[in-house]
This record gives C-alpha cells, structure tokens and sequence, in this order.
C-alpha cells in the first residue's frame, strides 16, 4: 500500500495551518484508521496491491490514481487467469483501500468496475 502522511498532504492542500493538537488527533487518527484492520489482512491488501501495481508497471498505466478502465481491464485479466471470484474482490478492495489511504477517489466506485 502506498506509504505517505494524508494528514500532511490534506493540511498542504488545504492551505490551512491547524494547531499542533488538531495534528496530533488527525495522525492519532490515521493510526487508529490503519490499525482498525489486522496484520493478516493489511497483508493481504499489500499483496493485492503489489500485484495490481506490477500489472500496471507491465502496460504502462498509473496505479496511484488509477482509472476506472484500468482496473476493470485488470479484473478482466484477474478472471481470464481463473482467478477465484472472492480473490478478484479482495483485489478490489486492496485498490480501493489503496486509493482512500492517498486521497484519491476509489476507482473500484465506477459502473465500468463494479459491473465485472
């Protein structure tokens, strides 16, 4: 999963200068949000995601935002390998999970993806 602060990049594009305590609850936060899953699943997220991001590497498109019809062609591809229905939807949920944790709108919320 991508590795960044959101709480940096969210003060940065807001323009606003919140005060030391109001950044110390937002990190506490963060924690609390990324903790709120257990270790064996922010694993298996890592590893979706890792696969989704190779996959990306090897046709040349983004991965951080994806589009919509990136990550339907890459179900596409998930399913065309015989890849089980409820592995295609973990790997759904590592990109969104991916996308939320960066700021960015979940692609997986688009009809193109959600009609696999």
């Amino acid at each position: 999963m991508p590795k960044n602060n959101i709480v940096l990049e969210q003060i940065e594009r807001s323009g606003q200068m919140p005060s030391h305590g109001l950044v110390r609850l937002q990190e506490h936060a963060q924690v609390f949000a990324t903790n709120a899953k257990s270790e064996s699943t922010r694993r298996a997220y890592r590893q979706q995601w890792e696969r989704f991001e190779e996959w990306c590497r090897d046709h040349g498109v983004t991965t951080l935002p994806a589009l919509p019809i990136t990550v339907a062609s890459y179900i596409a591809y998930l399913a065309e390998e015989g890849i089980r229905p409820s592995s295609i939807d973990l790997a759904l949920v590592a990109i969104s999970q991916a996308h939320k944790l960066s700021g960015h709108e979940s692609p997986t919320r688009s009809s193109i993806v959600r009609e696999k």
